[in-house]
């Protein structure tokens, strides 16, 4: 198992039962049909399909902080946590773990210079080279005026909105069953 998903506290117990669960969902041809997030608290979802009574309902696997719960009457680890449980494993597998890091420091640098950029052009008075502040007089100088103080805080919107946003680290590395 690996280290940080909260599957060293298993006991060998619980280990034997959640691959005797997986074995359980293979050779039942148990599948996960739905994956989701609930809204009311953001928890993750998953609908995996069922060979009990009912071939056509699905259980609802639920991952509540490290835990995974199932909705089925099972006692002991059921296919289908244990089933989720393996995607879960899959997943952390194929997600690339120092890749968020170097993504989210190049997104705060970037959206730091553009509010940098944006403090800076409202703080700045625009002064000719005597000292003496533009002349503002006629309607020419003055839209001069606003395009450029309206041009520099919208290039860096422009440029803040399409700097990818920081990758969060999935939290199905921490989660146990």
């Amino acid at each position: 198992m690996n280290e940080g998903n909260g599957a060293e506290t298993m006991t060998s117990q619980q280990r034997d039962e959640l691959q005797q669960a997986i074995l359980r969902a293979e050779r039942d041809g148990i599948t996960i049909l739905a994956r989701g997030t609930r809204k009311s608290d953001g928890a993750r979802v998953w609908g995996v399909t069922s060979k009990s009574k009912h071939d056509h309902r699905l259980h609802q696997v639920v991952q509540v902080g490290g835990r995974l719960l199932c909705d089925c009457p099972s006692r002991v680890i059921c296919k289908h946590r244990g089933l989720v449980h393996a995607d879960l494993v899959a997943e952390a597998s194929r997600t690339p773990a120092a890749a968020p890091a170097v993504d989210e420091q190049w997104s705060n640098w970037m959206h730091g210079g553009a509010c940098s950029c944006t403090v800076t052009t409202y703080s700045t008075r625009f002064r000719r080279p005597d000292g003496e502040p533009f002349p503002l007089g006629s309607w020419q100088s003055q839209l001069r005026a606003i395009l450029l103080l309206a041009a520099l805080p919208l290039c860096a919107l422009v440029v803040a909105l399409y700097i990818p946003r920081p990758l969060q680290p999935s939290s199905s590395s921490a989660c146990s069953t």
